[in-house]
């Protein structure tokens, strides 16, 4: 079925909320999902597969040595906090964060989070992986290889006061989001049917109190 970027955002994020994901966190995560999707990386199945195993119970990173442990948690849930830690340590700094499955989600929060002159150097699987490099005009360098890690691996997160020059392969990411934004994306029926079951349950039920209090559907609604 063909959606909106706007339509793929919303229902990420109610479907967040309705596993337990707290304000901010569920925003984090559906502004991710419609970021990646909307240029051709995928976000869509790793959401849904994430929403499937538990419901979410945001809980502290445990860290020594200088790096922090996620205990096989998705990025899904913590890129947000975690390119605001990157940031916090500031240009010139490696956060390196251990276990952490699906790191694709943590580019569209660099690429949010960044600043003329800042570049984000993201890494996993042993190799540079990613590059999000405002001042160069690059936008963002995936290398494709690395993209799928469902199961945790050690991330590097780093934050750079210049542009950076890696031999990373040139796609051009944007031009597929510009597609996306004028023929809407291409989604499968049976992800997208999973992911409104995930939403409905942070629907709550309008009851005789909440109507008169203004909840559910007016008169005018329907008209």
């Amino acid at each position: 079925m063909i959606v909106t970027l706007a339509e793929l955002e919303a229902l990420a994020k109610r479907a967040l909320a309705g596993r337990g994901a707290p304000p901010g966190l569920d925003e984090d995560g559906g502004f991710a999902t419609a970021w990646l999707e909307s240029r051709g990386l995928p976000a869509l199945p790793a959401l849904v597969a994430q929403l499937a195993r538990h419901p979410i119970a945001p809980r502290p990173l445990d860290g020594d040595d200088g790096s922090l442990d996620a205990g096989g948690r998705s990025a899904v849930l913590l890129c947000g906090a975690l390119i605001d830690l990157a940031v916090l340590n500031g240009p010139g700094e490696t956060l390196l964060v251990r276990n952490l499955a699906d790191p694709l989600f943590l580019l569209p929060l660099a690429d949010r989070r960044r600043r003329a002159g800042w570049s984000f150097e993201l890494g996993w699987g042993g190799r540079a992986a990613a590059c999000v490099d405002k001042r160069s005009g690059a936008g963002l360098m995936v290398k494709p290889d690395d993209l799928a890690h469902d199961t945790p691996v050690d991330v590097r997160i780093t934050l750079h006061e210049g542009p950076l020059a890696m031999a990373l392969p040139q796609i051009d990411y944007e031009a597929y989001r510009r597609r996306t934004l004028a023929t809407g994306l291409l989604v499968d029926d049976l992800l997208w049917r999973r992911l409104g079951e995930h939403a409905a349950s942070a629907l709550v039920p309008a009851t005789a109190e909440s109507r008169e209090r203004g909840a559910g559907a007016s008169i005018s609604d329907n008209e």
